[in-house]
């Protein structure tokens, strides 16, 4: 093995003559290495015949530089390595003839057993500096991006500083007329000038504040000065952020009966304000004291039993928050004893719970879990049966106790245009009364800044006449919406207890939805294919319907062979009216999206082309598809691209096999196409029965 190594070597004046440096015996030592090395002053390779370099294990020699001359002037140093271990330590010192100076290296090499360093055509370099000053560097910085009214994100400039020594450094800063930037300490803070958006450049300096560097300032009037110094040139890039979300109208609260479901929540209705690419939502209960506050449980236990199960477990409320209060208190029952009691584990936050009974399974066993956060008893009623001796759950996958009756559904992902229908679900069939919830809509990007959040309320009732409807007042002109109506135990903010409003205009407010369904190619993308039945329905409770296709009722059925839109009027028994347009988007044979699934990518264009037809792709925005599952091809199909331009697909197996799967008696057609196949080890590009025709220029390729 050879490496092409620099080794910036921090010199100390140890002598003015030459050591009497002597070589180990060999014969005493296990492990031997070699090292064929250079000396080089500053930039100037050395070739003194004279130079020395030595390598040390504490005071103890362990390899003696050999120099040996090449010709043509230059030398190389041939050392042998001795260590009584295969892995060892050593410090190197250099004797410089030439400036009669032994320089001792701070920075340790590392022997490794029948190693060799360095070649003679490419040796180790070992640098050495006059005054003991080495150089230092600074390694490049990522390009840095905020948005308007964000400061950036502070940099540890040490962390890029390359420093053999342990001197101090003043760092300094060429200021730009778009930042303001200052240092505190090693850090560098950096914000946008007010009202600047775009790119602009700093350029930081460090200096090294070495005493060789501070005595050479005294010679700086002759110019004799090697002060060491860095600079980078780091990028900030300020963006214009988008619209922050806004929850307007908000959503409201809902009462259900006991018994019953709540509605699903299109949280897209309510937040119509953000207009970036991708907005996050998310959710967490709220906690707060019961008032009056409940009693803790009683913790003793007054039998010793001869057997036990033990209980791992994690007790959550939503899998949004977990019980994390020292005094919180799991308490196992069986037969209306306390069988059990735990309290929180400090280092993992598990409750490791076992619970008392004899050599006869089968009993119920029932939870309590006292929060002191919401100075409440939770109950669970027979979760599971005892069984003597058993162990559920582990510390790597603790047993899940949801102690929440309550739990609305978001997955942790981001939603295109914000679309996004959130169920929530009962959880326990037995519970009445409320929970409430802080809804939370955020860019992903700058969720501190850019978001907002809304308290709902959800609310289960043992009659229905606990719970009222209550009417949306957008203009808040005290008359509600008979369009807009919720049911809950109490009154929203902005909803009044009337409907009489047939004039309750809002910016945001979209009056009803039309619902649409369809099963043709990928059932419910929100796409069709052209000529395939559409389910059309308006969302809203009214005493008739009339269509823009001249059709009436509340749910009607179309046949679009090009996207159309559609426009329904409600008209309901108060005289009011209210219209609702919506447009059913007809899959082409054009790929408008280069993922792996979803309205406009190859595989939903795939699915809706005749027999027979032919794909292309939509010139010049979108040119490829990137596919991380297999594609199925059901019929005879050309994908064709340009010879100029020749769209790729991809397949990525590098999660799971991909492949292009041909059913029998059906042809793939490629022209001018190229296929990218990631980790192609894991399986073939093409299978199935079927056949591939090649036209044009084509490429199958390893990425």
């Amino acid at each position: 093995m050879s490496w092409m190594l620099f080794l910036v070597l921090t010199a100390l004046a140890l002598r003015s003559q030459s050591p009497n440096w002597t070589a180990p015996s060999g014969n005493t030592y296990a492990y031997t290495a070699n090292v064929i090395a250079t000396v080089k002053l500053e930039t100037t390779v050395s070739n003194n015949v004279l130079d020395k370099i030595a390598f040390f294990h504490q005071s103890e020699i362990r390899g003696l530089g050999q120099m040996i001359p090449l010709g043509n002037g230059t030398v190389r140093h041939f050392v042998t390595l001795y260590s009584h271990q295969p892995i060892d330590t050593f410090t190197i010192k250099v004797y410089h003839q030439e400036t009669n100076h032994v320089y001792e290296v701070q920075q340790v090499f590392l022997f490794h057993n029948q190693q060799i360093t360095g070649e003679v055509d490419n040796p180790y370099v070992i640098s050495i500096f006059p005054d003991n000053n080495a150089p230092i560097g600074l390694l490049p910085v990522p390009d840095q991006v905020t948005i308007a009214g964000l400061a950036f994100d502070p940099i540890l400039m040490t962390d890029y500083l390359i420093q053999p020594d342990d001197e101090e450094v003043e760092w300094s800063l060429a200021p730009s007329p778009n930042l303001i930037a200052l240092f505190s300490g090693d850090t560098l803070k950096v914000a946008g000038v007010p009202g600047f958006t775009g790119i602009s450049q700093l350029t930081v300096i460090a200096t090294e504040l070495s005493p060789m560097a501070t005595m050479s300032a005294a010679r700086q009037f002759n110019g004799s000065s090697n002060q060491q110094t860095a600079e980078v040139v780091i990028t900030f890039q300020v963006k214009v952020p988008p619209l922050a979300p806004e929850w307007n109208p908000l959503i409201p609260d809902q009462g259900i009966v006991q018994g019953d479901t709540f509605q699903s929540v299109p949280l897209h209705s309510y937040e119509n304000k953000y207009n970036g690419p991708k907005i996050r939502y998310d959710y967490r209960p709220v906690i707060s004291p019961s008032l009056p506050a409940e009693t803790p449980p009683a913790t003793a236990i007054d039998s010793n039993y001869s057997a036990t199960m033990t209980l791992i477990a994690r007790p959550t409320f939503t899998p949004r928050y977990s019980f994390s209060d020292t005094n919180d208190v799991l308490v196992a029952y069986m037969d209306n004893e306390i069988r059990g009691v735990a309290k929180r584990n400090e280092q993992n936050g598990l409750f490791y719970l076992s619970i008392g009974g004899g050599n006869v399974s089968g009993s119920k066993v029932s939870l309590l879990l006292y929060s002191e956060a919401m100075q409440k008893n939770l109950t669970l009623d027979s979760i599971f049966m005892y069984e003597a001796y058993q162990i559920m759950g582990s510390e790597t996958s603790p047993y899940t106790i949801e102690f929440a009756p309550i739990v609305p559904v978001i997955p942790d992902t981001l939603f295109a245009a914000g679309i996004y229908t959130m169920p929530v679900m009962v959880i326990d069939t037995s519970f009445t009364g409320s929970m409430d919830f802080e809804f939370i809509a955020m860019d992903p990007d700058y969720p501190q800044i850019l978001k907002d959040i809304t308290t709902v309320t959800f609310c289960i009732a043992a009659d229905s006449s606990d719970l009222l409807t209550y009417y949306e007042d957008a203009d808040g002109d005290g008359l509600g919406n008979p369009l807009k109506k919720v049911t809950a135990c109490n009154q929203p903010e902005g909803y009044v207890t009337n409907d009489d409003d047939c004039n309750d205009e809002d910016p945001n407010n979209l009056g009803f939805t039309i619902s649409i369904a369809e099963n043709s190619g990928i059932v419910n993308d929100g796409r069709v294919c052209g000529g395939s039945a559409v389910s059309l329905t308006a969302m809203v409770t009214a005493a008739s319907y009339t269509w823009s296709t001249g059709q009436t009722g509340q749910t009607i059925e179309v046949f679009p062979n090009v996207t159309a839109s559609y426009t329904v009027t409600a008209t309901y028994s108060t005289g009011c009216g209210a219209t609702q347009t919506d447009t059913v988007i007809v899959e082409s044979t054009v790929v408008t999206d280069a993922g792996n699934a979803g309205p406009g990518t190859l595989r939903n264009v795939l699915e809706c082309i005749q027999d027979g037809g032919v794909i292309t792709y939509d010139y010049p925005s979108v040119n490829s598809s990137w596919l991380t599952q297999s594609l199925t091809i059901s019929k005879d199909v050309t994908i064709a691209g340009i010879f100029t331009d020749r769209p790729n697909i991809t397949l990525d197996g590098s999660t799971e096999s991909c492949f292009l799967n041909i059913i029998q008696n059906k042809t793939l057609t490629l022209q001018h196409i190229n296929i990218g196949v990631v980790q192609p080890a894991t399986s073939p590009t093409f299978m199935g029965p079927g056949s591939v025709v090649v036209t044009g220029v084509t490429q199958i390729k390893n990425e």
